[in-house]
């Protein structure tokens, strides 16, 4: 559904923490996220290195298991990761409800709420990400959310609100191309669902400056 940048405390002390907290073997069939702090574990095919674990489009459906390796991808990338890198999308569920009865701040839903729509969980996704936009306020972190649950609205069909809060997720993410691109790609869906074909071309129009100007900046 999307890439996952997890913020994160140092890596060694969470990979403990959510090891010990949090382990369950993976298994064949199960949809995986990452861990967090594990944004830069890399994905490998022999010795190469395919790409880093926040570049996956997730969630992600383990394909094999070998030992303590796990053969995943998405529809770009394909390749072997540390199953330590990753749980399934309920024990990332778990983590981010446990952190919200600890610290119930914005970031911690924002997580949650992503959670919750790779696993399907929609309606609880929308509830989540109408709590950070409660709770953040002007800060980045409710563009964000104004993105994700227009994300979720189209994906339930249900396109007017999914413009709505799209146009909302641009006008506060002027400064973060990355989250435009996918804003704008997005809206432009809705709107050749709602049948307004001049504003999906002028979105997609936004989408291509976008891209050209992402590519300037690697």
């Amino acid at each position: 559904m999307r890439q996952v940048i997890r913020r994160s405390a140092p890596i060694t002390i969470l990979w403990f923490v959510c090891s010990i907290a949090y382990a369950q073997q993976i298994a064949v069939g199960q949809k995986v996220n990452i861990r967090p702090g594990m944004d830069q574990a890399e994905l490998k095919e022999g010795i190469r290195v395919i790409c880093r674990a926040y570049q996956l489009d997730y969630p992600v459906t383990v394909e094999r298991v070998q030992g303590d390796w796990l053969w995943l991808g998405d529809t770009k990338y394909h390749g072997w990761i540390k199953s330590s890198a990753v749980w399934t999308t309920g024990q990332d569920i778990q983590y981010w409800t446990d952190e919200i009865r600890k610290n119930p701040i914005a970031a911690n839903y924002l997580e949650r709420g992503d959670a919750y729509a790779c696993n399907g969980d929609h309606d609880l996704a929308i509830k989540d990400f109408t709590e950070v936009i409660r709770l953040a306020g002007a800060e980045p972190d409710s563009g964000v959310a104004y993105g994700n649950r227009g994300e979720i609205y189209l994906a339930k069909g249900d396109n007017q609100n999914a413009v709505k809060d799209l146009t909302e997720g641009i006008r506060r993410l002027a400064n973060r191309p990355d989250r435009l691109y996918e804003a704008y790609r997005l809206r432009a869906i809705a709107h050749d669902k709602l049948g307004e074909k001049d504003a999906a071309d002028k979105d997609r129009q936004e989408v291509e400056r976008i891209k050209t100007t992402l590519a300037s900046l690697k």
